[in-house]
């Protein structure tokens, strides 16, 4: 992927099984010497969000089972800096954002920031 400096990367969700049910995480591994950056592990969800301490460039990455009926909302204004199908990767917003997963037959909030 590439993020909002222009560096690519890769991007890796990894998930296991815990006696509590499934744990996630992402690991944002940059190109060259820098060292990765590990979210921190979430219980698995239909709509993951996870906060990525990127140096100089706090991320939160929002992760989804894509499917044609599915449908991600975030906050008017809210720059998209990765925006594929299953996957959007956002600054840190300064305050409390909610972003939501519509589906047919429900929709799932996720809330990061603020207190």
């Amino acid at each position: 992927v590439y993020l909002g400096g222009g560096d690519r990367g890769k991007l890796e969700q990894l998930s296991w099984d815990t006696d509590a049910g499934t744990m996630t995480s992402v690991v944002y591994r940059p190109a060259g010497e820098d060292a990765p950056v590990v979210s921190r592990a979430d219980r698995a969800n239909p709509l993951q969000l996870y906060e990525l301490p990127v140096p100089g460039q706090p991320l939160v990455v929002l992760s989804w089972q894509d499917t044609r009926d599915s449908m991600l909302s975030v906050p008017p204004g809210t720059p998209r800096l990765v925006d594929r199908a299953g996957l959007a990767v956002i600054p840190q917003p300064s305050g409390r954002e909610t972003f939501s997963l519509a589906e047919p037959e429900k929709t799932y909030y996720r809330s990061v920031g603020g207190r």
